[in-house]
């Protein structure tokens, strides 16, 4: 029988946070099946009594992205005001303040500019104001406005515009010529920027 020498069998060596930095850059997104967490920012619950069944990661943001996870599945609380807007599962608050989550992606892609986040954003069900025993749609329409503003600021020239000519079908190489940071978003009754690529643009 043949017997192979063990380095001839050992398995390539991935750095887990610089993996997408040792693929093919000529292919696309849609070539690779990208690694992601369901309702990612659940490692850390307001209320601990509820974590036994509500936290679906054990991991923080940051070790998750460590890890080699691209994708992060963001549930937005729209209860809140736009400066204290924080994540969700159901009813339950989870994940700490947007804005230090965010301020914590920008460092993060800085420090490792060959990978693309792909940042899902979506508001919770039933996690919007309401008035009068129904959604305050206006209210809300404010809120996803606010929240507009502020991802737009906090990522600036690191967002992967939907506007730029580049698709989903663009090569790695070229799609990290504008930035790091692809901005999935749901956004129902309101106008959603070109910073926003759709939900569903596969």
């Amino acid at each position: 029988p043949l017997t192979l020498p063990v380095a001839a069998m050992a398995a390539p060596t991935v750095d887990k946070e610089r993996w997408m930095g040792q693929v093919d850059g000529r292919k696309t997104l849609l070539d690779y099946m990208i690694p992601g967490t369901h309702d990612s920012m659940t490692y850390s619950m307001n209320l601990p009594v509820v974590s036994p069944w509500a936290a679906c990661q054990s991991m923080t943001m940051l070790e998750q992205l460590d890890a080699g996870i691209r994708y992060l599945d963001l549930r937005l609380d729209f209860t809140c005001e736009v400066e204290d807007l924080t994540f969700s599962h159901g009813p339950f608050r989870c994940g700490g303040a947007l804005r230090d989550r965010l301020g914590e992606l920008v460092a993060w892609s800085t420090a490792h500019p060959s990978e693309i986040l792909l940042l899902h954003f979506s508001g919770e069900w039933k996690r919007w104001p309401e008035a009068n025993g129904d959604t305050d749609y206006p209210l809300l329409t404010e809120r996803k406005k606010g929240f507009h503003e502020l991802i737009t600021c906090e990522f600036g020239e690191k967002l992967i515009r939907s506007d730029k000519g580049i698709s989903i079908q663009s090569s790695l190489n070229d799609l990290r010529k504008h930035g790091n940071i692809m901005l999935v978003y749901e956004s129902a009754g309101t106008k959603r920027p070109q910073v926003f690529w759709q939900a569903a643009f596969y």
